[in-house]
């Protein structure tokens, strides 16, 4: 019977992981890519024990793979090679079983994207595998894809890593909060201007003021912990970070619900502001009346006129006639 205290339950695709408070793996589900870690089974209806040498600290599941890290800061990979994200030099070695990933120092985090695999360090450093075509390894254009871990290179030491689908996010030693990858639907938090891939690790400015501690990621969304800075028993306040609010708080109830009239989309939200930029061109129209040549140019770009007081500069030009022209049928004239 399952009875012993569980840790944490994370679950992906169609492999579930548990562990204990002992360090006991137990998983669960389909395992048609080896993402069990159980060989050639490829079904598990009930949490079944994942035999490991040592006990487990960390675990995480991908799109059809699986990985974890142990109390001797050591990572195992298995399940689909696709891309490289188990890490093993090779994509196309089968693993159906744990495999120990070649490290240059000791990890105490892991963390599994749908393709992309990341590691975190007990030195603070991160380190990527898998694929990164929509940037989320966070080396740039350079580097694209890659079968074995590559170091990031960050000035500051992460304290906490997540992944989403095709996208990254890094909690560093300072609670501060990076994001890379694929910006879609605005999960990178950089912005209603900024929906596009990033290819480096990008710092979340939203949370100038906070200290994040945590960070979990979603297909297109993701969700952070964190608590405000404070500075001398006081919370530090800014009237620039006030104006950054002032959306999130237009889209709140006083009573606390949300009112989602009020989170609209990036594009209509720098329509209105262009519009409020626009002078307006149109002018209220008043009444016609017998003085109406007396009014003012109703158009913004001429104008205005005094019919009273302006005269004409130039003389009026009589009309010059011309000769008749005798024809036929009389006389004919034309005057200019």
């Amino acid at each position: 019977m399952f009875t012993r205290l569980l840790l944490s339950v994370i679950g992906f695709a169609s492999v579930i992981l548990s562990t204990q408070n002992d360090g006991d793996i137990y998983v669960w589900g389909g395992g048609s890519e080896g993402q069990l870690g159980l060989g050639e089974e490829t079904e598990c209806p009930k949490p079944t024990l994942l035999d490991t040498a040592d006990r487990v600290i960390c675990i995480s599941c991908g799109y059809y793979h699986t990985a974890f890290v142990t109390d001797q800061g050591e990572v195992f990979t298995f399940g689909e090679s696709d891309g490289g994200k188990l890490g093993l030099g090779d994509e196309s070695v089968k693993a159906q079983e744990p495999i120990k990933v070649d490290l240059p120092e000791k990890a105490k985090e892991v963390a599994c994207g749908g393709s992309h695999t990341v590691v975190l360090a007990k030195s603070g450093k991160v380190y990527t595998f898998g694929d990164g075509s929509n940037g989320q390894l966070g080396h740039g254009n350079k580097i694209l894809q890659s079968a074995s871990p590559v170091p990031l290179h960050l000035s500051q030491k992460v304290a906490h890593v997540a992944c989403g689908e095709n996208h990254t996010a890094l909690v560093t030693d300072k609670g501060q909060l990076f994001t890379f990858g694929d910006g879609r639907h605005g999960k990178l938090a950089l912005g209603q201007d900024s929906f596009s891939n990033q290819l480096f690790p990008v710092k979340v400015d939203r949370f100038t003021r906070f200290l994040v501690e945590k960070v979990s990621c979603g297909g297109c969304h993701m969700i952070v912990t964190a608590h405000m800075k404070m500075q001398n028993g006081h919370i530090e306040s800014s009237e620039e970070e006030e104006e950054e609010n002032e959306a999130l708080t237009q889209s709140l109830r006083p009573d606390g619900s949300m009112d989602l009239g009020g989170s609209v989309g990036a594009r209509n939200r720098r329509r209105q502001e262009s519009m409020k930029r626009t002078p307006s061109l149109n002018r209220t129209l008043p009444a016609l009346t017998h003085n109406a040549k007396d009014l003012e140019s109703l158009s913004a770009t001429h104008p205005p006129t005094d019919h009273k007081s302006q005269k004409s500069k130039s003389p009026a030009v009589p009309a010059r006639k011309i000769p008749p022209v005798k024809s036929k049928r009389g006389n004919i004239y034309w005057s200019l």
